[in-house]
């Protein structure tokens, strides 16, 4: 902001920046996941271990409370007065 940046601009840059690297762990957990379903198949005899259903439903409520945990702060970051910001530094 103090250096002629918008709300939207900031925010925008936040959440790309924190998402990014929440999309990774994300994928990285989901490949694991399905790896280690085979071996997990026989202590969970009513669920289908390739089920997408399931996998989708996890990555959508982790990537939702990912966007929430980034908006949060991208938001009062934003809100910051940017002569504050400066005198700060």
């Amino acid at each position: 902001v103090a250096l002629s940046a918008s709300r939207g601009g900031v925010i925008g840059l936040m959440l790309r920046q924190n998402l990014r690297t929440s999309a990774v762990g994300v994928g990285c957990g989901l490949a694991l996941g399905y790896g280690l379903s085979y071996p997990l198949a026989p202590m969970l005899p009513e669920v289908s271990n390739t089920d997408p259903a399931i996998y989708l439903v996890v990555a959508s409520v982790l990537l939702a409370a990912a966007l929430l945990a980034c908006w949060l702060p991208a938001r009062r970051a934003a809100a910051v007065d940017p002569m504050l910001s400066l005198r700060g530094d």
